[in-house]
């Protein structure tokens, strides 16, 4: 990855397995599920996700280093 210190951050508070499950899952649903009929909503994502990551800044980190890294690699 190429945010190596937010990530490592995350890593350090949420455990490796499970910032890796949280990130491998929004990478899912908001990248990769993009075809007809996989749209899943976006009540959906946030439930599943905080089954994940309880804490809501901590999603929202998670969610931004997604963003970020698709971003450097588009």
């Amino acid at each position: 990855m190429a945010l190596t210190v937010p990530f490592r951050e995350l890593q350090k508070k949420l455990g490796t397995e499970h910032l890796n499950k949280a990130y491998n899952y929004l990478k899912r649903v908001r990248f990769d599920d993009r075809r007809p009929g996989t749209d899943i909503d976006e009540k959906t994502i946030l439930s599943d996700l905080s089954k994940m990551v309880p804490d809501a800044d901590d999603r929202f980190r998670v969610e931004q280093l997604l963003f970020l890294e698709m971003q450097i690699n588009n």
